[in-house]
């Protein structure tokens, strides 16, 4: 099955703004280790939960960057579990840990970005996940199915208690705003 060009037009995109969950403690260690030995340079090693992605015009930045903020504040901070690794193929070369414990809430963070600011710039139906081995080629790929087959009991959850809206311009990524989630409910 081949990418519509839609699809390869986001993957490609040259700006926009993507509101994320970093991935806490000793996951993102390992995703970050596991990236750098299959060659991934430092400056764009991943390990967040993207929630939303959004294309905003240079006039309508600004703007588009408030609403965001406007929508996420308050929110109660929550718990993730992670499950199997798995794979995309044959649409797409990535490998990912499904996120079990804490869809829901990532589900309905995207739904007020929406709400905010219309429709995602992605053109795939949203699957919280982890991208672990992201277009890096089939061994990496592979490699990745059995690295991540068994993760550590440490490894398994952590707690998103903030949230950022990054900004992703040819290639390089800049956190544009830290919105902390409300911790009080815990």
């Amino acid at each position: 099955m081949s990418l519509s060009s839609s699809a390869v037009r986001a993957l490609e995109l040259d700006r926009h703004l993507s509101v994320i969950a970093p991935v806490q403690g000793e996951l993102s260690r390992l995703v970050r280790c596991w990236q750098g030995a299959h060659g991934v340079s430092e400056s764009v090693q991943t390990s967040h939960l993207t929630i939303f992605l959004y294309e905003p015009t240079p006039s309508t930045k600004d703007m588009v960057l408030s609403s965001l903020v406007k929508a996420l504040y308050g929110q109660y901070s929550f718990s993730v579990s992670m499950g199997a690794i798995e794979s995309f193929m044959p649409l797409s070369e990535v490998s990912y840990l499904p996120v079990l414990e804490g869809a829901t809430d990532l589900m309905t963070l995207r739904q007020r970005c929406i709400d905010a600011v219309g429709e995602s710039s992605s053109p795939f139906a949203y699957v919280p996940h982890l991208s672990v081995s992201n277009r890096l080629g089939q061994r990496a790929l592979t490699d990745s199915l059995q690295y991540f087959a068994s993760l550590p009991s440490t490894a398994e959850r952590f707690v998103v208690d903030h949230l950022q809206i990054c900004e992703h311009v040819q290639g390089t990524w800049r956190c544009l705003r830290t919105v902390p989630l409300d911790t009080s409910h815990d």
